[in-house]
């Protein structure tokens, strides 16, 4: 008999999500949200109570961002601003360091 035939659904769905790294232990993250944009772009606020400080380059980028959106992090290419934030609804990128 062929192994996938001779498994309990429960089973079978059970091993495919852990070797497809989908296990119980790889929660989704919670989104997160701009909640504030502080001083014409210069520091946003996010959900989670963190604060960035916007490269000057990108500022006027930001302060045309418009609570409430969600943000995705990551590295960035500026090394005195190592976090590229990306607003998810516009698609822009700015880079920041986190201050808070």
């Amino acid at each position: 008999m062929h192994f996938v035939r001779s498994m309990p659904a429960f089973a079978l769905l059970y091993a495919l999500m852990f070797s497809h790294g989908m296990g119980a232990a790889e929660a989704p993250k919670p989104e997160i949200y701009l909640s504030e944009n502080i001083k014409g772009g210069t520091q946003l606020r996010f959900s989670d109570g963190s604060v960035y400080e916007v490269a000057p380059q990108d500022r006027g980028t930001t302060q045309f961002w418009i609570t409430p959106f969600s943000a995705t992090f990551g590295p960035s290419t500026d090394t005195q601003y190592p976090v590229k934030i990306t607003n998810t609804v516009s698609g822009t990128s700015v880079s920041a360091k986190k201050i808070g």
